[in-house]
């Protein structure tokens, strides 16, 4: 596990490799300080995160359970870009201060999103390639997700809700 903190400014892009064991890895901004303000205080944060073969794939040939997750924490953020890049990729994105509303991912690798905050209301993978599996429901209370745009990819998604206006 790892944090970046104290970052200055938002719209940076993060690059984890070859993370394969579970982890947890937290992307915090600079906090506010006297009448400076937060990094991340405004309502349009974005970060991308750079993910390269990060957690391990379950190897549907045996019997074990060898699919490990790398839980990916930003803070502060409403629109997280993912661009899955090497073979496949395996996390979970959450936020401490359930701020995250939109998730966009991009990228050829296969991509398994095992959990969001259930503050998020849509994902858009229209310029994924690679094969995703997205678990939408949120957690223990659920997310209400309002669009969803999938790739190129054979890609699976779970919600438990959806808004009544949603598109799919």
């Amino acid at each position: 596990s790892f944090t970046l903190s104290n970052l200055a400014a938002t719209g940076l892009t993060a690059n984890i490799s070859n993370a394969d064991d579970t982890a947890t890895i937290t992307i915090a901004y600079a906090p506010a300080s006297g009448t400076v303000k937060a990094a991340n205080d405004g309502k349009a944060d974005a970060l991308t995160v750079g993910l390269n073969d990060v957690g391990t794939v379950n190897d549907p040939s045996t019997t074990a359970n060898e699919e490990k997750v790398v839980k990916i924490i930003s803070e502060g953020i409403e629109t997280l870009n993912v661009v899955s890049n090497g073979t496949a990729n395996v996390v979970k994105l959450t936020a401490t201060t359930d701020v995250n509303k939109e998730i966009n991912i991009s990228g050829a690798a296969d991509l398994k999103v095992t959990e969001i905050d259930t503050t998020v209301t849509s994902v858009d993978a229209s310029t994924a390639t690679g094969d995703l599996n997205l678990d939408l429901t949120g957690g223990t209370t659920g997310a209400t997700i309002a669009s969803v745009t999938t790739g190129s990819g054979d890609d699976t998604v779970t919600m438990t809700k959806m808004d009544v206006d949603a598109t799919i």
